[in-house]
């Protein structure tokens, strides 16, 4: 049997010690999403729209998703103090937005943008508190949608007066799926019938980075390293035998 070089049973071995390496996995990512970043009155700058007005305007179609997201920015209100009042208590560093200042009636499908910075997505949560005049998601339309995709039980959320004198929470344990790396949106559907209308809300994204198939540059690095390293041994060790 034909003997193996050294050198290169020493690279083999250290190819083999690459391949066994454990693959990269990036630490956990928490995203906030949060109305009224600004003072009141201005705009809000994470956030658009699309409204043509009161009432129903879905079911939604990829036309309105992408009105949504090129529309007009989000105005910063103070709550209304009118008869019936918008009581529902703010979460800190949230305020309410509206299509205006002036808060008509006006049904509108917001639109927050957001980067997912994890190559990997092994899982993610969305949990949330919010509140809306008059309410999230219209008869059968849902109220909530991730990169278009509607998320579940997010309709009707708040009608009938609940919606904007106490706050609500939505929570969905899996939207792993629904996202991606790099750029993503959250829709969120303010249904109104009629009177004043606005929303706020304070969304969390957590995310469990899945396991990358490439090592991370650091330990590859090493592997490199240690292999010019073995490599320089062995040729000193054959010219010493030689």
């Amino acid at each position: 049997m034909k003997a193996v070089p050294p050198l290169r049973r020493i690279a083999a071995a250290a190819a083999s010690v690459a391949f066994v390496l454990p693959l990269s996995a990036a630490h956990g990512e928490t995203i906030t999403l949060v109305t009224g970043t600004g003072a009141l009155g201005s705009l809000d700058p994470n956030i658009t729209f699309y409204s043509p007005g009161d009432n129903v305007i879905g079911p939604f179609t990829s036309a309105n998703f992408a009105s949504a997201q090129s529309g007009p920015h989000a105005v910063i209100v103070g709550p209304f103090t009118g008869s019936i009042a918008w009581s529902a208590p703010l979460p800190p560093g949230v305020q309410w937005i509206s299509t205006t200042a002036s808060i008509p009636p006006a049904s509108a499908l917001y639109a927050y943008s957001f980067n997912v910075s994890s190559a990997v997505i092994g899982a993610a949560s969305l949990s949330m508190t919010f509140a809306v005049d008059n309410g999230l998601g219209s008869g059968a339309i849902p109220g909530l949608y991730l990169n278009g995709n509607p998320l579940p039980n997010s309709v009707n959320a708040g009608l009938g007066g609940l919606g904007f004198t106490s706050d609500l929470t939505y929570a969905d344990a899996d939207i792993a799926a629904l996202l991606t790396p790099g750029l993503n949106t959250l829709y969120f559907y303010q249904y109104d019938f009629g009177g004043v209308a606005g929303s706020f809300f304070d969304a969390t994204i957590s995310i469990t980075p899945g396991v990358s198939a490439v090592p991370e540059p650091g330990t590859l690095g090493m592997v490199l390293a240690g292999l010019v390293g073995l490599m320089t041994f062995a040729r000193l060790r054959r010219r010493h035998d030689d």
